[in-house]
């Protein structure tokens, strides 16, 4: 019998409403794979609507790691579609066997997505977001969505500076270029970004810069500094850049509140990508390319 192998993600529609709506919960998430030659998985989880609302549940299937949902996934049955309300063990059935007969990959992510019909949802610029227990602010930008915070997201090849946990609370981690990419080499590739974000390309960057004019003035129009120790330095677009220092590429740290540097994901060549540096002390946005090895930070802006 042939094996399926299928990550589970959970997403949570992100309904986190100016009216107080609270947001659905899927949890506990699990599936299991039928033996009895059928080739139908059995998908389970928890859904609870703190407002008791019925919701509408939905499912959608990556067949690359997440770089793109679009895996047909249209022989469910169970608790999928409109009017689910809260409970444990919800229950759908997937005939993988009829969707994609012979077929196999382990690449293979499956969200589930529940929506209680209260506005607001995925793309709605200015709400916080949930992300791996953390919560990131976003803020729009012209026609973009960034997250204000680095992302601090723990992954194998990412730091905190100085190896000291207190800094990736506060700067987000460090990461390598392929660590931040999570394996791709695709120009904005998801990543280790939420769901719904990309890490920027060179062309998101340029966007940006273009947005606030005459490079941006480093996004640092005011700075708040005390003994070299960074605070928040932003203008009116709020993008909040920190100077969280680098990693470079033989282990050693330094910069912290000087300069920061934010992974592109675009390819310069095999051996570096671009990126983006701002610094303490002069007023230009640094668009160059920069060894894969380095540890930088990552700042995710919305698909």
């Amino acid at each position: 019998m042939k094996k399926i192998k299928i990550i589970l993600l959970i997403l949570m529609f992100g309904i986190i409403l100016r009216a107080q709506n609270a947001n659905p919960e899927v949890t506990n998430l699990r599936f299991e794979q039928r033996t009895d030659g059928t080739h139908k998985v059995d998908i389970y989880y928890d859904l609870y609507d703190a407002d008791g609302n019925a919701m509408t549940v939905t499912m959608e299937v990556s067949a690359d790691a997440g770089q793109s949902y679009t895996l047909q996934a249209t022989s469910l049955t169970g608790d999928i579609g409109a009017n689910i309300t809260s409970g444990n063990n919800k229950h759908i059935v997937w005939d993988f066997g009829i969707d994609h007969p012979n077929y196999f990959s382990d690449q293979i992510k499956v969200k589930i997505i529940a929506d209680d019909g209260q506005g607001g949802g995925i793309g709605e610029c200015g709400e916080p977001i949930e992300f791996a227990g953390k919560t990131y602010n976003t803020v729009q930008i012209g026609d973009q969505c960034w997250l204000k915070e680095n992302l601090n997201y723990e992954t194998a090849n990412s730091w905190c500076y100085d190896n000291n946990s207190t800094n990736c609370e506060t700067y987000g981690r460090l990461y390598t270029w392929s660590a931040a990419m999570n394996g791709s080499t695709t120009p904005g590739a998801q990543g280790i970004c939420p769901d719904g974000w990309h890490i920027p390309t060179l062309a998101d960057f340029e966007t940006l810069e273009a947005y606030v004019d005459d490079k941006a003035a480093a996004l640092i129009n005011e700075i708040e500094a005390l003994n070299y120790i960074p605070s928040v330095a932003q203008n009116e677009t709020s993008f909040s850049a920190l100077f969280a220092g680098i990693r470079y590429y033989f282990g050693y740290f330094n910069n912290l509140g000087y300069n920061t540097f934010f992974w592109s994901s675009t390819e310069y060549n095999s051996a570096s990508a671009y990126s983006v540096s701002l610094g303490y002390n002069y007023s230009d946005v640094d668009l160059n390319d920069r060894v894969k090895g380095s540890g930088f930070s990552v700042r995710c802006v919305q698909d």
